[in-house]
This record gives C-alpha cells, sequence and structure tokens, in this order.
C-alpha cells in the first residue's frame, strides 16, 4: 500500500497547448493510479495493540485515526464489503467491528518505510486531523448527533488534495507557494497552475475516489456557482438573514445542511493554516458562526480548547499542530465583509501558550499548555510529562511527550517501576538541574521502562503538586541548553503552580 514519491507525471509538456476540460481528464485518469504511504511509526504502535490482550476497539480508533492514510485505506476496504443493508460506517470502532483485525495486521505488514513527504503535505494531514476533531466537537453543536459520526467525513475531505500532492508534488508545491505569497488570488493560481478551477476537480471525486456520502456532498459545493447568495450569508447580520431565509426555505435548508458543516470547518481550518492575508479566516469565521449560532468569541474558545487537546504523531513535526497554525501565523487584516469583525474575537485563538496557561480552568488543560509552552519557550530535544494515576495513586503514566517514539505514548509506571529518583521526587514540588557528572549514579534509580525510550545525558526536572499533593512530574533534556532555556524552565514551572491553584481536577 505504500510508495515513494512519482516523478510529475500529470503536468503538461511546455510546447503542447491543452484545454482545461483535457487537462482535467488528464487528472482524473492519473489520480486513481496513486497510493498514500502509511505513518510507520503509528503501524508500529497498532500492531503492538493488536496482540496486547487488554486490547480494545477504541484503543485501537484512537492510534488509527493518527494516520490519515491509513484511516482512508481502511475505510476504503470496509466499505467495500459492507453490504447495503449494513448502511454507512458511522464511525473508527464501527469500522473496526467491521473489518477484523486480520486486514488490519496485512495492510501493515511489513512495517511500512519512512515517511517522505514535505512539510506542506504534512501541514495538509494536521489540518485534515485538526478539521476532524474540530467536526466532532462542533457539529453535535448544530445536529444534535453523536460527533464521532463526522469524524471521518470530515477528515477525508482533504483526501483528494493528499492524492493530488502524492501525484504531483512539484505543481501542488508551486501552487501553496505563490498562494502563501498572494502572487494572485486562488482562482488566478489555480488557473494557471492546473489549466481548471480546482472545484472543478473536487465535485468529481467520486469519479477517483471512494468516500462517506457526506464528504463527497461537501466536496460539491462550490461558492463561485452562487455568488450573491454566499454575500448574503456573509454580509447580512443575523435578523436580516434569518427573514431572507424565511423566504428562501431552499437556501436555509443548504445552508444549514450536515455537508455543509463539513465544508466550512475544513475550510475555516484550511485557512487557518494556509491563508497568510487573513481574509479567509474572517470569512469562513463569519459563516462558521453563523452555521453553529455562535459568537466569534465563542467559536474562537471551542476551536483553541480543540487545537489543544490534540496530540498528532511526531512525524508530522511541531508546525503542522494545530496549537503551532494558532500563534498569530496570519499577517494582515484585509476585510472581505462590511461589518468588520472584532479584532479579539480573531485574535483569541493566537494567544501564546503562555498566556493561555495562566488562564487554564482544569488540571488536564494546565499540564497540557505547560507542555507546549515548554516547546516554544525552552526548546528542549525531548520533553515529556508524567502524570500520576487517577485510578492507582502510586502508578504514573505519560500524557504528554516530545522527541520521543510514538509508542512511549500511555506508557504506565507502575509504583514497583517508577525507580527511587521518582518517588524522591514527588515527595515535595522541586525543581532540580542534573549534569552530565550526576547522570551515571541517579541513571539506575529512574525507571527502568521509561529507560527503554529515554538515555538522558543531563536533564532538568521538577515535581508539580496539586491540592497538596504530588500531581505530575515534568523533565526536559537539557544537555545544551543556555541559561536563558534553564530560566524559561523555572518560569513555565512557576506559571503552572500558579494556575494550579485555581484549576478543578
Amino acid at each position: 500500500m505504500n510508495s515513494t514519491l512519482p516523478q510529475d507525471q500529470i503536468a503538461a509538456a511546455p510546447h503542447v497547448r491543452q484545454s482545461g476540460k483535457s487537462r482535467l481528464s488528464l487528472w482524473l485518469n492519473k489520480l486513481p493510479n496513486h497510493t498514500l504511504a502509511f505513518n510507520p511509526s503509528v503501524a508500529q504502535a497498532i500492531k503492538a495493540e493488536i496482540n496486547d490482550l487488554e486490547s480494545t476497539s477504541e484503543r485501537l480508533a484512537a492510534l488509527i485515526k493518527q494516520d490519515p492514510a491509513l484511516s482512508l485505506s481502511l475505510y476504503q476496504y470496509t466499505q467495500s464489503k459492507v453490504e447495503k443493508k449494513e448502511g454507512d460506517i458511522q464511525s473508527l470502532v464501527h469500522m473496526i467491528g467491521l473489518m477484523g483485525l486480520r486486514h488490519m495486521e496485512q495492510a501493515l505488514t511489513p512495517t511500512p518505510p519512512a515517511l517522505n513527504i514535505t512539510q506542506d503535505q504534512k501541514e495538509l494531514y494536521g489540518a485534515s486531523l485538526f478539521a476532524a476533531h474540530l467536526a466532532k466537537e462542533l457539529m453535535p453543536l448544530k445536529h444534535g448527533t453523536v460527533g464521532e459520526r463526522f469524524f471521518l467525513p470530515a477528515l477525508f475531505f482533504n483526501a483528494p488534495l493528499w492524492l493530488m500532492w502524492q501525484a504531483a508534488p512539484k505543481i501542488m508545491g508551486a501552487m501553496t507557494q505563490s498562494l502563501v505569497e498572494k502572487q494572485n488570488t486562488q482562482r488566478l493560481i489555480y488557473r494557471s497552475r492546473l489549466g481548471f478551477q480546482l472545484p472543478q476537480l473536487l465535485k468529481r471525486s467520486p469519479e477517483f475516489l471512494p468516500l462517506p456520502e457526506q464528504t463527497h456532498k461537501a466536496l460539491s459545493i462550490d461558492i463561485s456557482n452562487d455568488l450573491t447568495m454566499w454575500a448574503k450569508l456573509i454580509r447580512l447580520p443575523e435578523k436580516r438573514l434569518s427573514r431572507w431565509f424565511e423566504k428562501n426555505k431552499d437556501a436555509r435548508h443548504f445552508f444549514y445542511s450536515t455537508q455543509m458543516g463539513i465544508y466550512l470547518i475544513n475550510q475555516y481550518v484550511l485557512a487557518l493554516y494556509f491563508d497568510y492575508s487573513g481574509k479567509h479566516i474572517q470569512r469562513f469565521t463569519r459563516l462558521l458562526c453563523k452555521y453553529l449560532s455562535l459568537t466569534a468569541d465563542e467559536l474562537s474558545s471551542l476551536v483553541t480548547k480543540t487545537a489543544l487537546s490534540i496530540k498528532l504523531p511526531q512525524a508530522l513535526g511541531e508546525s503542522a499542530s494545530p496549537q503551532f497554525r494558532l500563534r498569530g501565523l496570519h499577517r494582515g487584516e484585509d476585510n472581505v465583509i462590511e461589518e468588520e469583525i472584532p479584532k479579539r474575537s480573531l485574535g483569541a485563538a493566537h494567544t501564546d501558550p503562555l498566556e493561555l496557561l495562566k488562564h487554564a480552568n482544569t488540571t488536564e488543560d494546565a499540564l497540557e499548555l505547560a507542555h507546549k509552552t515548554l516547546i516554544k519557550m525552552a526548546a528542549p530535544r525531548q520533553c515529556f510529562i508524567v502524570r500520576r494515576g487517577k485510578n492507582t495513586e502510586s502508578s504514573l503514566q505519560i500524557v504528554h511527550h516530545l522527541g520521543f517514539d510514538e509508542t512511549i505514548a500511555g506508557l504506565t509506571l507502575k509504583s514497583t517501576h517508577c525507580g527511587q529518583f521518582f518517588k524522591k521526587i514527588l515527595e515535595k514540588p522541586i525543581a532540580l538541574l542534573i549534569n552530565a557528572d550526576k547522570i551515571a549514579p541517579i541513571k539506575n534509580q529512574l525507571p527502568r521502562p521509561l529507560l527503554r525510550f529515554w538515555s538522558p545525558r543531563a536533564f532538568s526536572i521538577m515535581s508539580v503538586y496539586h491540592n497538596e499533593q504530588a500531581l505530575a512530574i515534568i523533565a526536559c533534556s537539557s544537555g545544551n541548553w543556555s541559561d536563558k532555556q534553564h530560566q524559561e524552565f523555572k518560569r513555565v514551572g512557576k506559571n503552572l503552580i500558579k494556575t494550579l491553584k485555581h484549576c478543578k481536577d
């Protein structure tokens, strides 16, 4: 199922003049011949989970959803085996039950080779995962259905683009660069690079890519089909829009449909990732707020909370994560609507992690934000947070990590394997710098299961207390740190302690 990136086979030869129709046909013919590579780290974690006697479908689903390409492959296989009477695949857990484990093992044997994809492709996968998680959280607000029903349809919205990158990385890279540099409008860039408008290809996705019905319907939406209607949706205030909907019930049904929600969420996320001008962020913020009946501040809060809850595979890199994309990368304040969206509502999602840490409401959010803040401010090569188990007081579990193999995720250290050093650290709030000359005697006192992943030469470590009880240990490899980095480590710790005083468990 894996393949290396081929040469650009789709671009027309320079001396041949082709019509937009012929170039579109060329893409439609070529795309089905390409396959998407799987993430080997995720594949190894899944195979280990399958062999775990205590494995559950929920745990397998959590691993599968980290690799969009694998999710798509398994979905297509399962859907091809599902009889019509069984209906659509409703979730990853449902898919696993229908598929069984044998095909999953076969698809991942041998272990896929290392991913060979560009940074733009990684960011596209990151955007797809973020949109899927966001749809899971936001769509129930409108439709009152279990959020998991929307995860796969939203995740696969960008699947045609995944294939286009696989088939023609040079064309896609040049097009993305043009969009980032604001050389022209999207329509002109698509026409120049592709020979046709991108929606023309997306509308025909059923011809080259089996996807959920709701995904195909979302891909068929094209703003250029009725610019007057979209202008009203963007510009009209709520009351005037409601009156217009009363006279245009078809437009109301179309705007509040499930496929429209999938479309708007994905376009909003793509804007956050790739729209450096800010125009499309504003446009789709306004549309998504109207679709969900939320204020811009409410939407921003939900988006930020969802972004902080997502852990992308290490292979995609930090810059592909939703947290990174929400740090104010989008310059410019051009408006595409008459009523300006308040700057505070647009900027709320672009808040610095340290400021977000100060306003965390739960211990879980506080630890997540502390981890993200450390990554940004101290720039460690490796970092992890272990937290006391909620049910077993003496156990510790890895809840956040950076710079380790993905299989470390969820590693649990039982009381018999915690090691004397960690036990000592947890006796009181403390922060220590362990230099290289002190590693040898301490290493024998560190948790043995952890040492399968971690070989520290020097590290900084702190214990964190909440309600006068040990809550977590935070450690960063710090062999090459400057004095400033050590100070940032302590600064994050101090802010975390202050925040925890008003946090809920």
